[in-house]
């Protein structure tokens, strides 16, 4: 199944499945995380299945997915969506905190996914208002230069964001999607990160 349902606005619209950059980590993934042979298996069994959509919050998950793809030969199958996270950190390690994206990010990110441009980019926005626009001006810039080929997130109040994608991989969508506060994410407690809930693709808390 490539696609489910979901609600807009009181709308019905398309929203994609998306295979979770979680599902290479250990922390908020599988645990203990999974082998590089199983990370193929994974990523090939959902291209296979028409799932194409895939979600690289971490810079080990960016990694990973890269590496997976760029074994399979399925780079042009695939359509992925980045984020502001660009430490590494080992499976005994709590997940890092997002950045202000810097001019040398976008490189880093094509390089580490073993492709000339990512489909979606994601800012998560944080404390200082001239470097979230500082964040923007950047992404406009590199989608000019094609370097993501989808429209940029949006905030529109504290835990919702608009997302438009528009990707020459699949069929162009809109939906509202729940992510994260302007400041920093909602797990995150005195400094540290706790595992989000788990959702069904209808949004339903598994936990």
């Amino acid at each position: 199944m490539a696609d489910s349902q979901g609600m807009e606005m009181g709308k019905v619209t398309e929203m994609p499945l998306i295979l979770g950059g979680h599902s290479f980590i250990s922390q908020l993934g599988n645990d203990p995380s999974v082998s590089e042979r199983d990370q193929c298996g994974i990523v090939e069994s959902c291209l296979d299945h028409s799932i194409r959509w895939f979600d690289t919050t971490y810079q080990p998950e960016r990694i990973a997915l890269g590496n997976v793809l760029h074994s399979l030969g399925r780079r042009n199958e695939a359509t992925i969506m980045a984020w502001n996270f660009f430490t590494d950190f080992s499976p005994q390690d709590q997940p890092t905190r997002p950045e202000y994206y810097r001019p040398n990010h976008i490189d880093l990110i094509l390089e580490q996914l073993h492709t000339d441009h990512v489909d979606c980019l994601v800012a998560i926005p944080l404390d200082d208002p001239e470097e979230n626009q500082r964040q923007v001006e950047l992404l406009i810039e590199w989608q000019r230069k094609d370097y993501v080929r989808s429209k940029t997130l949006k905030p529109s109040n504290g835990f919702e964001m608009t997302i438009h994608f528009d990707s020459q991989s699949d069929r162009s969508t809109s939906q509202l999607m729940r992510l994260l506060p302007p400041s920093r994410p909602a797990n995150w407690r005195d400094g540290k990160q706790s595992p989000l809930p788990h959702s069904d693709v209808d949004g339903n808390s598994t936990r």
